[in-house]
């Protein structure tokens, strides 16, 4: 699921910032594009840069490249960087400026314009608006102008119906092309709102810039995919681009940004507005299933009933099994969090908000049952034919699922799996909505599990993801363990059901007509090599189980890999050697 170009959701708030988080003030990097110039130079280098290109909003309509100076007077600034302001009436006086004029200049250029819908959804602009003088020198916009977004309330100057397909592209020199480009080249991140990933509705109004005064809105960052080019500006009187989309992703889903977003700016890129999504589309396109956790802020404490040994530093364990200190619930905490289901097996207790769900996951519930219980369980059901058993050794696939065209829906008779748990839909699927049951292998795609019937089984996304945070953990090091001449096998068993709409739907038979909705599913993982049989761990897993946090998901890729290492340092005498996680998780699906 995770790599360099498949990155894990980088959330942020602005009450609780990640350690990758923004950074300001002396410690942040150099402000790129032409707002770089502005930051650095001042808004007349901007403006002078403009005017001296003879760019058409560096200039008076009439052509003599003064600029009107804004709030209703009608006073004009004289051109040829003199900073002098022409008073109307035709007396001809001139007063000087009291303030930046190139600044209010700037303002203007990053202002909005008008424009209506059609039927089909396009959006038709009006004529570019002339007269800076009839906005107000605080850059704001008309109300025809100016859309409140639902989703970044604080950013109300963005027009979120802009779009520049109707307008033509204006001429202009090198090196404001070259400013456009170096812009939009600056655009490499973007986020979006945490709740629109998945949650209803799902595709956000609009994609904003890191560095952006969205104010306290939780957000996801997404990232731009590689291979992307900015404009090519090496050709001799050129144009300024008014449409470039880039394609971007998050972990789950993949976006298509229109990156001109402000008609009236220079270089028709603002970083103070937003920029319109034109898609969202689930990642899944044959490649792997959606792993995700829980989109708010989350909590863990450690778990009372648990039989802690006398004396042992909990906090310490804590931070080797991944769990962050900082999102350990607080004391004046506990009336706005709520503990997710656990039991005395269970070390550490998470917590999710109060009254604040995840409509992605089917509800929060979840529940425990011992190996021996399993056990048992799993003989019983086996006297109706009513198991699945998969064992294998990890090996990386040769080919992604995409290229070598591994489909689970096509392995499954062409269905989904939330169709077999409700054909009306009220499970998910649709487009740019996650759906809350999927197929799941028993060994995972990125292990070389089989993508056939008996390895299928449905499952909600909550327990694939339980099951994706101990595969991201083994697979770190299977080529180690490879070189010394070790294994890593894993034995995955399951009791079925059968799907709601399994007796008498209209759905297409599947192979062998047997149960296909998991109940429990046992995962083990062990070393195997000569002579060696080491059990690394096993986890019980409820296959019906809702919400699953990002602290629970550490906690379990972390107790996995410490097995591993521990292995690895005390049989082998050699130093463990992860692989990159991203490598590891890429394309692949549960």
């Amino acid at each position: 699921m995770r790599s360099d170009e498949n990155p894990a959701p980088t959330r942020t708030s602005r009450g609780r910032a990640p350690e990758d988080a923004r950074v300001s003030g002396a410690d942040a990097g150099p402000p790129r594009g032409l707002l770089a110039l502005q930051r650095a130079a001042g808004n007349a280098a901007v403006v002078g840069l403009l005017r001296g290109t003879g760019h058409a909003w560096a200039r008076e309509p009439g052509g003599s490249g003064a600029v009107r100076e804004s709030g209703g007077s009608g006073a004009v600034r004289e051109p040829g960087g003199s900073g002098a302001v022409r008073e109307p009436g035709g007396s001809g006086a001139v007063r000087e400026s009291a303030g930046d004029g190139a600044g209010l200049a700037v303002q203007r250029m990053w202002n909005g314009h008008q424009g209506s819908l059609d039927g089909d959804g396009d959006l038709h602009m009006g004529t570019q608006q002339s007269d800076f003088g009839s906005q107000s020198s605080q850059g704001t916009l008309s109300s025809q102008a100016s859309q409140q977004s639902s989703s970044f309330p604080s950013l109300d100057l963005f027009n979120l119906a802009w779009t520049p397909y109707q307008l033509s592209r204006p001429r202009a020199e090198r090196d404001v092309r070259e400013a456009q480009a170096q812009a939009m080249a600056g655009l490499d991140t973007l986020v979006i709102p945490a709740v629109c990933e998945g949650a209803h509705p799902s595709v956000p109004e609009g994609a904003a810039h890191p560095d952006a005064d969205y104010g306290d809105v939780e957000t996801i960052t997404v990232y731009r995919d590689a291979g992307w080019r900015p404009p090519n500006t090496a050709t001799r009187g050129g144009s300024l681009q008014t449409s470039f989309i880039a394609s971007y992703h998050s972990a789950y889903f993949n976006y298509r940004v229109e990156l001109a977003n402000d008609a009236a700016s220079a270089t028709h890129i603002n970083p103070e507005m937003l920029f319109r999504v034109l898609s969202q589309t689930p990642r899944s396109n044959g490649r792997g299933s959606q792993g995700r956790t829980y989109l708010f802020e989350h909590r863990w404490t450690p778990n009372p009933q648990y039989p802690w040994a006398p004396g042992v530093n909990v906090s310490e364990i804590a931070v080797r099994h991944g769990l962050d200190l900082d999102e350990q619930l607080g004391p004046q905490e506990h009336d706005d969090f709520a503990a997710l289901p656990t039991d005395a097996t269970q070390p550490f207790v998470f917590h999710v908000e109060e009254d604040r769900s995840d409509d992605r996951f089917l509800n929060d519930r979840r529940r425990f049952r011992t190996e021996g219980a399993f056990d048992t369980a799993y003989l019983l059901a086996g006297l109706t034919g009513s198991t699945r058993e998969q064992t294998g050794v990890s090996r990386p696939p040769l080919h992604d699922r995409r290229t070598a065209g591994r489909s689970t829906s096509q392995a499954m008779a062409g269905t989904q799996a939330h169709e077999w748990m409700d054909a009306e839909g009220s499970m998910g699927g649709a487009p740019g909505v996650l759906a809350k049951y999927e197929w799941c292998h028993l060994i995972g795609d990125g292990d070389s599990g089989p993508n056939i019937p008996n390895n299928l089984v449905i499952g909600t996304n909550a327990v694939n993801t339980e099951q994706l945070a101990m595969e991201i953990g083994l697979r770190r090091y299977v080529r180690q363990l490879s070189t010394e001449g070790y294994g890593i096998q894993l034995r995955v068993r399951a009791t079925m059901r059968h799907a709601p709409e399994q007796a008498g739907s209209d759905m297409p038979p599947v192979p062998g007509n047997t149960p296909l909705m998991a109940d429990w599913i046992s995962y083990e993982i062990t070393i195997v090599g000569p002579g060696t049989e080491h059990l690394v761990h096993r986890q019980i897993m409820d296959a019906q189980r809702g919400t699953i946090t990002e602290s629970e998901f550490a906690f379990l890729q972390n107790t996995v890999e410490l097995g591993i290492r521990a292995f690895i340092e005390a049989e082998l005498g050699a130093e463990a050697e992860s692989e990159d996680e991203a490598a590891v998780g890429a394309d692949v699906e549960l």
